[in-house]
């Protein structure tokens, strides 16, 4: 299945261009968190998600389920206007900002029932191969 994820960008092109068979993929970066800039290229990663299971990294639909900031539609949107153009926030508040979510994802790492180290190398190995092969 290929979503553009409401990008309206196709990453069938990208994927193609792939010189193995992908398992997996997503789009990375600012087209995923919902804030790409006209020149943003499109980006493709592996990822997942301790909290919900789901792999949800797109920051405008995450401010519906998260305690975010609440400047940071406007950040969103500055990033979007202009990729690397200044921010009119406060540094010192977004700092603190910063801290407090960085404890909350340690937070939903400590919660997280996924275990501290993989376990399925092997399996995934040999399913790798099998898939190459083919």
């Amino acid at each position: 299945m290929i979503d553009d994820l409401g990008t309206g960008m196709d990453p069938t092109p990208v994927i193609a261009e792939q010189p193995d068979p992908l398992l997996f993929a997503t789009v990375s970066g600012a087209h995923l968190y919902g804030f790409p800039s006209q020149d943003s290229d499109l980006d493709l990663r592996g990822a997942h998600l301790m909290r919900s299971g789901e792999v949800r990294a797109h920051l405008p639909t995450l401010l519906d389920h998260v305690d975010a900031p609440s400047y940071l539609p406007e950040l969103i949107a500055a990033k979007a206007e202009r990729e690397h153009g200044p921010a009119d926030v406060g540094h010192a508040r977004v700092a603190a900002d910063v801290e407090h979510l960085h404890t909350m994802l340690d937070d939903a790492q400590s919660a997280s029932p996924l275990p501290d180290a993989h376990t399925a190398h092997d399996a995934l190995h040999d399913f790798v191969v099998r898939v190459r092969l083919d």
